[in-house]
């Protein structure tokens, strides 16, 4: 045989021949360069079910990276509204842009938020966002009404003040 050691089928590996000849699991064989070229007229659509049986065993592992991507892009989108919060209210003091973009932030998370979950009612989705919105909230609020000195900068005090009533420890 031609086939280098450790290649499925090859020789030098100390497995019987062809005992590894299938990477793909139980029977699942894909196209050769003959049924590419030679057979598209006879079974067009052959690579999409061949895609669909494949995809079967990856179900799990789809869900959950789908899962991951929508907490990750909801975590992006807060890391973003809080970065934002501190450009506007405590560098540029802007209140109504960062109410703006708050608004904007929040909105965004809430839609992405609607169009990951299945199953659930929306009513539950809008709460769920709900919650995570008051965090970005608080912080804007407090920010926003907090006492500033004649530099712009917040007054210690009426900052610790703040944040003791926000989270108690």
């Amino acid at each position: 045989s031609s086939s280098s050691p450790g290649a499925p089928g090859g020789s030098g590996t100390g497995v019987r021949q062809g005992a590894m000849d299938d990477w793909l699991g139980d029977g699942e064989a894909a196209l050769g360069k003959e049924d590419i070229v030679f057979s598209h007229a006879t079974a067009p659509g052959q690579h999409v079910q061949l895609f669909r049986r494949l995809q079967a065993r990856w179900q799990c592992y789809d869900a959950y990276a789908r899962v991951s991507m929508s907490i990750g892009i909801n975590q992006l989108l807060q890391t973003l509204n809080y970065y934002l919060l501190g450009c506007c209210l405590i560098e540029n003091e802007t209140p109504s842009t960062a109410i703006a973009l708050t608004l904007v932030y929040q909105a965004g998370a809430m839609f992405i938020l609607y169009m990951d979950v299945a199953g659930v009612s929306k009513l539950v989705v809008f709460g769920i966002q709900i919650i995570g919105t008051v965090p970005a909230t608080v912080v804007l609020v407090s920010l926003a009404i907090a006492d500033r000195e004649t530099s712009g900068l917040l007054t210690q005090s009426d900052f610790n003040s703040w944040s003791e009533q926000i989270v108690p420890v």
